[in-house]
């Protein structure tokens, strides 16, 4: 179901300075965006007091995907050759998906996060 959503999805080729220049005459985008890059900022000044917690996170996250991909196929062989057939399919509408929600969503937060990150360094 997912995949047929996402394969009537269009995507349409806009340039990434029209995308920011858009982006800086709508008001409404400005605001967001302005407000992103504050979350960002503010989660990587608490990330730095409690990193350890999110690598443990990260890597109880990946055993856990990695065994229950495990679990479904039987092989993780097999289930990984089946994603990965499937991933191929849709690698054009994802990449532009990523790199437009990378820019505009994503973009603000991870700048804002690295740069909470240096003034909690600086600061620990």
């Amino acid at each position: 179901m997912i995949i047929e959503l996402l394969s009537t999805a269009t995507v349409t080729n806009v340039s990434t300075t029209q995308m920011f220049i858009n982006a800086i005459h709508n008001p409404y985008e400005l605001i967001t965006l302005l407000i992103e890059f504050l979350l960002g900022l503010g989660l990587g000044y608490v990330s730095i007091k409690i990193l350890k917690y999110i690598i443990a996170f990260i890597i109880i996250v990946i055993i856990g995907v990695v065994l229950n991909a495990w679990s479904f196929g039987g092989s993780l062989s097999k289930t990984i050759s089946v994603l990965q057939s499937q991933a191929i399919s849709l690698e054009p509408l994802l990449r532009n998906l990523m790199f437009t929600l990378g820019l505009l969503t994503m973009g603000p937060i991870l700048l804002g996060f690295v740069i909470g990150l240096l003034i909690g360094l600086a600061r620990h």
